[in-house]
């Protein structure tokens, strides 16, 4: 674009832009993540932060912690196989076979 005006540098320029931001949107974002990565730093927290000797009295809530991360754990792993399955069965059908695979077993020719 060294011969290009302004105007055109600015239109490319703003279609580049747009691509980018609409990409970005395209991704949605588990609310769930942040839950578990939330749910992670606090464990981390009471285990880093309270001495070996207190870490009995916080047995209730560390185990409330670990089951509630199990948990999330759990569903967001559910979903990224679902969200692969679909992948793999959407790209199955949008590829075609290979010629020859579609027609069945190939024929020898006769003489």
């Amino acid at each position: 674009m060294v011969g290009a005006s302004e105007e055109d540098f600015q239109a490319v320029l703003e279609r580049v832009l747009k691509d980018v931001a609409a990409s970005d949107r395209a991704t949605p974002v588990d609310p769930r993540e942040a839950e578990l990565a939330a749910t992670e730093r606090e464990l981390e927290k009471i285990v880093k932060g309270v001495s070996p000797e207190n870490l009995p009295l916080f047995d209730g809530r560390l185990t409330e912690l670990r089951q509630k991360r199990d948990r999330l754990m759990t569903g967001l792993a559910r979903k990224r196989r679902e969200a692969a399955s679909t992948r793999s069965t959407t790209a199955a059908r949008k590829v075609p076979p290979p010629p020859g695979e579609s027609k069945g077993p190939l024929l020898e020719p006769s003489q």
